[in-house]
């Protein structure tokens, strides 16, 4: 009994360990199983991160290329409104250039009409100024040059005395160098006291007759004289001021535009050069193929390879009717002298293929410098 009692209690104690032992391996089990479905969990939720993140970083990358095309157009954009705007101001400064340039002429024609007057025959040793007026010169400006340099518009600031009983005023311009030069500018007087300004606006002309005189391009003036006059025509100077003026000499040649396929145009309207090294003109053209180009040529006559000295300046244009601003410019690189002259600028309006569509040129003297 003993023994099977030992037995017994043998057995139990082996069922109890296979039990403990059957427990302890499905709790590990579980504690595995538990593990690996939170590890799985952590990298499913790690690589959704990433996919997130991936996809962030992509969106981000796609709103930055939009926004940086977005200013490019902008800026683009602006650049255009801003060149439309420069080119618009500068039409409206040219077409009220040529409005009050019109004004003047009008007027001097109808003074002209009214009591024409001789260009003036004083020698240089006719202009004093005399010591009796009491009129005074208070501002002489140039207010306005045309394209060709043969005429420019002078204002005149004053205070008149009435005790000069001269009502009359007119202005007079002396070369220091060349005696004669006075008598081939002419003028019309002007009657003071009329508007609320002391200012009156003289139109003067170089006369064609110069161009047969003096054997060269400009006719510098230094000296410019006001006088009063009264309805006999008798000057009193009552001022002499030293102004600097280079007047261009009529050219040789006529403007004349160059063959022109049908349909197609290009005219220079207005030409300004800045200084000695640039300048730009503004040519009103019409397109017949899709696109094309202006290509500007500035030389002399006698020279016509001295277009080679200017930088290329090409501007694209659209089809059809338009008005645009070339550039003009001396190349810092040209095979040129330091100062040379030109009489001669050339508009050609090109196609795609650079095909001669259309050209224009206008004659008129210029100095130009190549940049240092």
């Amino acid at each position: 009994a003993d023994e099977a009692a030992r037995l017994q209690a043998e057995a139990d104690e082996k069922a109890r360990q296979q039990a403990a032992d059957a427990q302890r391996l499905a709790e590990e089990k579980a504690k595995a199983d538990e593990a690996a479905r939170l590890q799985a969990e952590a990298d499913e939720k790690a690589r959704q991160q990433a996919a997130e993140a991936q996809r962030l970083a992509e969106e981000k990358a796609k709103a930055d290329e939009a926004a940086r095309l977005q200013a490019a157009a902008d800026e683009k954009a602006r650049q255009q409104a801003a060149d439309a705007q420069r080119l618009a101001e500068e039409k409206a400064k040219a077409d009220e250039a040529a409005r009050l340039q019109a004004a003047a002429d009008e007027k001097a024609r109808q003074a002209a009409e009214a009591k024409p007057l001789a260009a003036p025959t004083a020698t240089q040793d006719a202009f004093v100024i005399s010591p009796t007026t009491r009129t005074k010169i208070s501002n002489i400006d140039v207010v306005n040059r045309n394209m060709d340099r043969t005429e420019m518009t002078i204002s005149v600031e004053y205070q008149y005395s009435k005790s000069d009983a001269m009502p009359r005023m007119g202005v007079d311009l002396t070369s220091t160098d060349e005696p004669s030069a006075s008598s081939y500018f002419s003028s019309p007087v002007a009657d003071l006291g009329r508007g609320n300004r002391n200012l009156v606006m003289f139109p003067v002309r170089l006369n064609p007759d110069a161009a047969r005189s003096f054997q060269r391009t400009t006719l510098p003036t230094d000296k410019i004289w006001v006088y009063l006059t009264d309805r006999s025509g008798a000057k009193s100077y009552i001022f002499q001021g030293t102004m600097i003026l280079v007047w261009h000499l009529p050219p040789a040649g006529p403007t004349a535009p160059v063959e022109n396929v049908p349909g197609n145009s290009a005219e220079i309207e207005t030409f300004k050069q800045n200084d000695f090294f640039g300048g730009y003109i503004t040519v009103k053209y019409n397109l017949t193929a899709s696109a094309g180009r202006l290509h500007v040529r500035v030389f002399d006559s006698a020279q016509p390879a001295m277009a080679d000295w200017f930088a290329p300046n090409d501007v694209p244009v659209k089809s059809g009717p338009g008005l645009q601003l070339v550039k003009i410019g001396v190349s810092p690189g040209a095979n040129s002298p330091d100062v040379f002259n030109a009489n001669t600028i050339e508009i050609q309006l090109l196609d795609d293929s650079g095909t001669l569509m259309a050209s224009g040129q206008k004659q008129t003297p210029m100095s130009w410098a190549k940049p240092k």
